[in-house]
């Protein structure tokens, strides 16, 4: 992965790896994933920053319970991550966890928007918190159609 100037000028290389980059909300560290396929293999997550240091692998404990590679987000705290992925027990879940590790929190639909997903046959594929923190953001596919939810 490379960092490029917007206004012009030399890259920089900031990992020889990853995808699905994510910027922190400060701008300071980048998110990413070591595989762009959803793989039977245990998913990895990674953090660089932009200070020349190695990308340090994070959540490696709490991943190892995803049987796919979540989609990962920062939240806008810049100190926590969400995940869409599918637990091994769990199923298709969503959580949010301190990128630093710690007790991860589990979303759940109410059953009114879990019967909406349903009888739309939805398929969500990635996502994006709002600036405030109050909202989620999922690009999904429905009948052939891609659209926000």
């Amino acid at each position: 992965m490379f960092v490029v100037p917007a206004l012009g000028g030399n890259e920089r290389k900031v990992s020889s790896f990853g995808y699905r980059p994510r910027w922190s909300p400060d701008g300071s560290q980048i998110l990413f994933s070591t595989s762009l396929l959803w793989v039977w293999e245990t998913p990895k997550a990674y953090v660089v920053g932009l200070d020349g240091r190695a990308p340090r692998e994070v959540l490696s404990e709490f991943l190892a319970g995803f049987i796919t590679t979540p989609q990962v987000a920062w939240h806008p705290d810049g100190q926590r991550v969400s995940l869409w992925g599918t637990h091994r027990q769990l199923g298709a879940s969503f959580w949010t966890i301190p990128v630093a590790g710690g007790t991860p929190v589990r979303s759940v639909p109410t059953k009114q928007v879990e019967q909406q997903l349903k009888d739309t046959a939805v398929t969500f594929t990635d996502f994006m918190w709002a600036p405030s923190g109050r909202s989620l953001y999922f690009e999904g596919t429905a009948q052939g159609v891609t659209n926000l939810w």
